[in-house]
C-alpha cells in the first residue's frame, strides 16, 4: 500500500503543458464545459421566456409573436446541443484511438 501511495506522489503537480496532448485535451474540455454551461443557461432562459410569454398572452399579447420568440430560443438550444453531441462523439473517438486507451474504453 505504501508503494501505491508513494507512486501517486511522483510527477509534477503543475498543470499540463499547453503544447502537450494532455494540455490540449484540457483546453478542449474547458471549452466544452463552457459550451455546456451556455446550453444550461439557454435552457433556463427558455423556461423563463415561456412563463413570461404565457403572462403576456394572457394579458392580451400576440400569441404568434410569443411563439416565434420561443421557437428561436429552441433553435439556439438545438444548435448548441448538436455541437456538444458532435464534440462528445469526437472525444469518444480520440479516446478509442489513444495509445493509453484500454479494451474497457473501446466500445
Amino acid at each position: 500500500m505504501f508503494w501505491i501511495l508513494f507512486a501517486c506522489t511522483i510527477g509534477s503537480n503543475e498543470p499540463a503543458d499547453p503544447q502537450s496532448v494532455s494540455g490540449n485535451e484540457a483546453q478542449r474540455m474547458e471549452a466544452f464545459s463552457k459550451e455546456a454551461g451556455r446550453l444550461a443557461n439557454r435552457s433556463r432562459d427558455l423556461e423563463r421566456a415561456a412563463k413570461e410569454a404565457l403572462d403576456r398572452v394572457q394579458a392580451g399579447g400576440d400569441p404568434q409573436a410569443e411563439i416565434d420568440k420561443i421557437e428561436n430560443t429552441i433553435k439556439e438550444i438545438e444548435a448548441l446541443n448538436a455541437q456538444l453531441q458532435k464534440e462528445h462523439s469526437e472525444l469518444n473517438e480520440r479516446i478509442k484511438k489513444a495509445a493509453q486507451s484500454t479494451a474497457d474504453t473501446r466500445e
